[in-house]
C-alpha cells in the first residue's frame, strides 16, 4: 500500500506555471539584493565619488579661498577701525584746541574793547580827543576779522580789496 501526501503537488504545479516562475525570479532577486547590499552601497559611493570628485574638490578649494579672503578682510577692517578711532582722537584734540583758541580770542576781544574804552575815556577827560565811532560802525574791519587767515572768505575779500586798489 502506498501512502500519499495530499496537496503536496499544488506548490510544484504553481512553480511550473508562468506566475510561479515570476515569483521565483522576484524572490531570488530580492535575496541577492539583500545579500549584496554592502557591495552595492560601496560601488555606489565609488561611482558617486568618481562623478562628483572634481566638483567636490573645486568646492573645497573655493571654500579655502573664501576663508582666506574673509580673514584678510577682517584684518583690513580691524586696521581701518583702529585708524578711524585714532583719527577721531586726533579730531577731538583739534576741536578742543580750536575751542580754547576761540575762548581766548573772545577774552582778548573783550579785554581790547575794555582797554579802548578806558583809553578813550582818559583821553576825553584830558580833552585831547573827540569820541570815535563805535565798533558797530566799523563793519568791514570787524567782518574781515571774523575769518582766520587762509580762509576762502578772507581770500575773497583780499582779492576784492586788490581789485579796488588796481582800479583806483
Amino acid at each position: 500500500m502506498s501512502k500519499q501526501i495530499s496537496y503536496i503537488g499544488f506548490p510544484l504545479l504553481f512553480f511550473q506555471s508562468q506566475q510561479g516562475i515570476i515569483f521565483i525570479i522576484v524572490a531570488l532577486s530580492l535575496l541577492a539584493l539583500y545579500l549584496y547590499a554592502d557591495e552595492i552601497s560601496r560601488g555606489r559611493q565609488v561611482v558617486h565619488k568618481g562623478i562628483f570628485a572634481p566638483i567636490i574638490e573645486e568646492n573645497r578649494h573655493t571654500n579655502k579661498v573664501i576663508e582666506q579672503r574673509m580673514e584678510t578682510t577682517e584684518q583690513v577692517l580691524g586696521k581701518f577701525t583702529s585708524a578711524i578711532a585714532e583719527y577721531a582722537q586726533h579730531l577731538q584734540s583739534h576741536t578742543s584746541a580750536i575751542q580754547s583758541l576761540s575762548e581766548a580770542s573772545q577774552e582778548l576781544k573783550k579785554g581790547a574793547a575794555e582797554q579802548n574804552k578806558v583809553l578813550t575815556h582818559l583821553l576825553e577827560n584830558m580833552g585831547q580827543i573827540t569820541p570815535k565811532p563805535k565798533v558797530e560802525e566799523i563793519a568791514p574791519e570787524v567782518e574781515a576779522a571774523k575769518f582766520p587767515p587762509g580762509c576762502i572768505r578772507n581770500r575773497q575779500k583780499d582779492t576784492t580789496k586788490e581789485k579796488t586798489i588796481e582800479a583806483g
